[in-house]
């Protein structure tokens, strides 16, 4: 049965935090898994518009499993923008590429990068190199600042 975890304020990277912390994300994933991040990277426009995961957010999901001892080598985040649209543009505006460089973390453009299908139990074929996934979805609201948890 899914979980929902929700909480205020206005600092996103240190609510995502708490949130994973409250939902105990990092027991849940094996230990020496190689973990892939897939944001909402929609297009090459800000979080405020709505269609973009806020870089924050994955500021703090990285932020998170890296103080649980995972390393920025087993982790990586896979994203491609919509139609017509250029993942590399769109990940350096909403300021995933900065991210990334500062955790050490790997990006992978699913339309351009060399991918492998892995059978997944749960959805058939997806591209994570894992044996299962946790889905999670952490969604900004605009005002006020509220973000939610859906493990």
């Amino acid at each position: 049965m899914s979980k929902i975890f929700e909480i205020f304020g206005d600092d996103i990277n240190n609510m995502t935090i708490k949130l994973l912390e409250c939902a105990d994300i990092n027991s849940q994933i094996p230990s020496g898994a190689s973990i892939a991040l897939k944001p909402n990277l929609v297009n090459a426009t800000r979080p405020q518009k709505g269609a973009t995961t806020h870089a924050e957010i994955l500021s703090g999901v990285l932020e998170y499993l890296i103080s649980k001892g995972r390393k920025a080598g087993d982790i990586s985040v896979i994203e491609s923008t919509g139609v017509g649209g250029s993942t590399k543009l769109a990940a350096s505006v909403c300021g995933y590429s900065q991210i990334l460089d500062r955790y050490g973390v790997a990006f992978y453009d699913l339309r351009k990068d060399k991918t492998r299908p892995v059978q997944s139990c749960d959805l058939g074929t997806e591209y994570l190199n894992v044996k299962g996934f946790i889905y999670i979805v952490i969604r900004a609201q605009p005002q006020p600042r509220q973000l939610v948890l859906l493990v």
